[in-house]
């Protein structure tokens, strides 16, 4: 049997590292009070943020999926989101500019297992390419 491997929210370059060995880009960004890392999948940029995080930003608590969807011409609308919402583990949300946020919770207290992660990022990789879709933000036949 394997040894299980965790993750903790507070190796922000083990997490990027793991993003990286899986095939995706990912820059990380930490300030004093926050960290980042930006990765892409389907063609979708989308954040791992850390939050909840102690003084020295190294133990965190939170670690969210997240994405944002322009909504410069107002094409999103309350329901469609509403309807995401019912169905869906991640959650959308209008923001104070009327941008969508799509966004996922991971508690990170004790810890995930690293093969854990890698399919949580997968998945909501897998959501922001659903929710563009539900959006009709493309035609899913020609999208690549």
């Amino acid at each position: 049997m394997s040894e299980t491997k965790l993750v903790f929210q507070s190796s922000h370059q083990q997490i990027a590292d793991l993003i990286r060995e899986a095939g995706y880009k990912a820059k990380l960004e930490v300030s004093e009070d926050w960290a980042s890392i930006r990765t892409e999948m389907h063609d979708f940029v989308f954040w791992v943020e850390f939050s909840q995080c102690d003084e020295t930003c190294k133990y965190c608590a939170l670690m969210r999926f997240s994405s944002v969807f322009a909504n410069n011409e107002k094409q999103i609308g309350r329901r469609q989101v509403d309807e995401w919402n019912l169905n869906s583990w991640s959650k959308a949300y209008f923001d104070l500019s009327d941008n969508v946020i799509l966004d996922f919770p991971v508690n990170m207290r004790e810890g995930v297992s690293d093969a854990n992660f890698m399919a949580t990022l997968r998945w909501f990789g897998d959501e922001v390419y659903n929710f563009a879709k539900a959006l009709g933000w493309f035609e899913a036949e020609t999208f690549q």
